[in-house]
């Protein structure tokens, strides 16, 4: 029996040593007084061509399973996940960005008299790395399973003085919840650490809300860079979260929500794309300059810059937008430069991430605002028997806010006439020529730099027709719209025609008033125009003399301020408190809103009209400094939407 024994023994002992020469990892023991043994012993995998280049190292921390006195017991470290694969010939030879790197491993066994894993197993572990192998100390990685996940995460959230910063990735796989909550932000936050952590949804031995838990005080860290890797696998309870994560090819599995995720990279390319090195702080990002354009142009090329600190280099560039209307497109979102179409009406902010080759990443903001175009209205074309006339720029408006400029031109004429009042809504044209036919540009600019422009002309008679308007007006009353007019001068002068439009640019006669007699003393005339329904007129007078000869006068308009309009809104921009005026006939109860770029409502009031003139305040002190839509809707005749900026 005994020789029985010392032969099974000794054949054993040559199986786990061919194998340890196979798979190129053998047990060793290094003394630690703290340890409650006073040992950490471990399993050490160095590749087939070891020697020929500073290696990347990992550090396996194993579950609960596989406890044990590091000597005797050491080879249960290999039942599951990488010292396995290592154990059954793994290569740990992986390609990433053209270059091929091999894999040291140390797998520390955690003493059966402890039941989480100390941080002193990484630490220890990283100092023995350092001092006897050959290793690229810019490329160490932590990674565990089960109890040794837990054991990566207290690993890496260790106090401020105790984390090892050469740390360069790590990988907690259906790892328990072993991370110092408090300490989170302060180590793997402020040290840019990458985190890559996997777990399925149904497992039953330790429940996924071990990682979630992570995933949401990750999620509190402020600037965090690069951000953390959560995969969550449908499916595989405890062990399908290993099998899966440490798998050494590009598999495909279900995640949760249903979708499909291939690991390319897998988790050893992923490593090997993450280094550190000590000095090396983020790199600087530059989004560019703040850009302004307006409707109905959409579109804007954002171009940044990034350098990398200490002799890095970047890597990468990522666009996003993080603010503003929906429906944009960005066409190269991974170059530095790119353009960005289909942007309407509002303000956008645009975020430019800049990594370098250390995974240390800076972000960088640039704003973009599209203003809606200006309304210009120029005033119609005008036939006149006089040398002057009056533009009128008061059909013009902005979108945006208030007009803060007018800007009146002549583009064309037999000769330059003299305007006056240039920069207002109303110009006085003089000293044209008999025959002339003139053309005036209007550009009107509003309060945040939108412009637009539009031409009108005016045809100045040949022959100078005697009859001269001195005034012509128009005005809403009960029964009608009351026109009113004056001229002097009417020698052979045969009669008024009175021409409505609806639209300002149609025009039919509904009336003719026979001239009263000729001299120098104005006439007065009225009419009353009766045959209405609700709406905007316009009316211009045309003066026919007896031998057939014509001339217009200026077009006047009355609004239907009963149904639309009538209303005050200001200051435009605003700063505290917005003050809305109605004044006109409807009443009833309604509602003031007012929405943000996107749509969303930021202010809304319930309201109650009595009175003709109505009164409210809307308090805009708590709103972000943006451009916004007020909405005024009285009954369910009334509404009125004005774009506002607040300050």
């Amino acid at each position: 029996m005994r020789t029985t024994m010392k032969t099974l023994t000794l054949l054993a002992a040559c199986m786990l040593l061919y194998v340890s020469m196979f798979s190129q990892q053998v047990a060793k023991t290094i003394p630690y007084a703290p340890a409650s043994n006073g040992i950490i012993g471990f399993l050490e995998f160095k590749p087939t061509d070891y020697g020929t280049q500073k290696h990347p190292l990992i550090i396996f921390l194993h579950g609960i399973g596989e406890r044990g006195n590091g000597t005797t017991q050491i080879n249960s470290v290999a039942n599951n996940a990488i010292p396995l694969y290592c154990a059954n010939g793994a290569t740990m030879r992986f390609t990433v960005a053209g270059q091929t790197s091999s894999f040291v491993v140390l797998s520390p066994q955690l003493n059966t008299s402890y039941g989480s894993w100390p941080p002193f197993y990484v630490t220890e572990m990283i100092k023995y790395a350092k001092a006897n192998l050959q290793i690229d100390t810019n490329r160490i990685y932590v990674t565990g399973l089960s109890l040794g996940g837990g054991g990566v995460w207290r690993a890496i959230t260790e106090i401020t003085g105790r984390f090892d910063s050469t740390i360069a990735a790590a990988a907690p796989v259906c790892g328990t919840q072993e991370e110092v909550d408090a300490n989170v932000c302060s180590t793997i936050g402020a040290n840019h650490l990458p985190v890559w952590a996997f777990h399925c949804m149904d497992d039953g031995t330790v429940n996924v809300g071990a990682t979630q838990h992570a995933e949401i005080l990750l999620s509190w860290c402020t600037g965090m860079t690069p951000a953390a890797k959560f995969t969550y696998y449908q499916s595989g309870g405890h062990g399908g979260a290993w099998i899966n994560a440490f798998d050494t090819g590009h598999i495909t599995r279900t995640v949760s929500g249903g979708g499909s995720f291939t690991a390319n990279p897998n988790l050893y390319e992923w490593f090997l794309s993450k280094t550190r090195a000590t000095g090396y702080t983020a790199p600087t990002a530059n989004a560019g300059t703040v850009q302004s354009i307006t409707l109905p142009a959409s579109t804007v090329t954002l171009t940044g810059t990034g350098a990398g600190t200490g002799g890095a280099t970047i890597s990468s560039y990522s666009w996003a937008k993080t603010s503003g209307p929906a429906g944009v497109s960005i066409s190269t979102a991974n170059a530095a430069s790119t353009t960005v179409t289909g942007l309407s009406q509002g303000v956008y902010v645009f975020t430019l991430t800049v990594t370098d080759n250390h995974a240390l990443s800076t972000t960088s903001t640039v704003t973009i605002t599209v203003m809606a175009a200006v309304v210009v209205n120029a005033g119609l074309s005008q036939v006149i028997a006089t040398t002057s006339a009056t533009l009128d720029a008061a059909g013009s408006y902005s979108p945006n806010g208030s007009i803060a400029t007018y800007n009146w031109q002549q583009v064309s004429g037999p000769a330059a006439a003299t305007i006056v009042n240039g920069g207002s809504p109303t110009a006085t044209i003089s000293d044209m020529v008999q025959g002339g036919t003139y053309a005036f540009k209007l550009t009107v600019t509003d309060v945040l730099g939108a412009y637009g422009s539009a031409l009108t002309d005016v045809e100045v008679l040949f022959t100078l027709l005697p009859v001269e308007f001195t005034y012509f007006k128009a005005e809403k009353i009960s029964t009608g719209n009351l026109l009113h007019w004056a001229a002097v001068n009417e020698q052979d002068n045969d009669y008024f025609s009175i021409e409505r439009s609806t639209d300002g640019n149609s025009f039919a006669s509904i009336e003719k008033i026979t001239g009263t007699r000729a001299g120098k003393t104005a006439n007065e005339y009225t009419f009353t125009d009766t045959k209405l329904s609700a709406g905007n007129y316009y009316y211009r007078l045309k003066q026919v003399d007896k031998d057939g000869k014509f001339v217009y006068s200026k077009v006047v308009l009355v609004s239907d301020n009963s149904k639309a309009g009538a209303a005050q809104i200001y200051p435009n921009p605003v700063q505290a408190s917005l003050s809305v005026v109605i004044n006109n006939d409807i009443k009833g109860s309604g509602k003031i809103a007012v929405y943000d770029v996107t749509g969303r409502s930021v202010r809304q009031e319930v309201v109650v009209k009595n009175d003709k003139i109505f009164n409210a305040a809307v308090d805009m002190n708590n709103l972000v400094a943006g451009l916004y839509v007020v909405e005024i809707k009285i009954g369910d005749t009334y509404k009125l939407t004005k774009s506002i900026l607040k300050k």
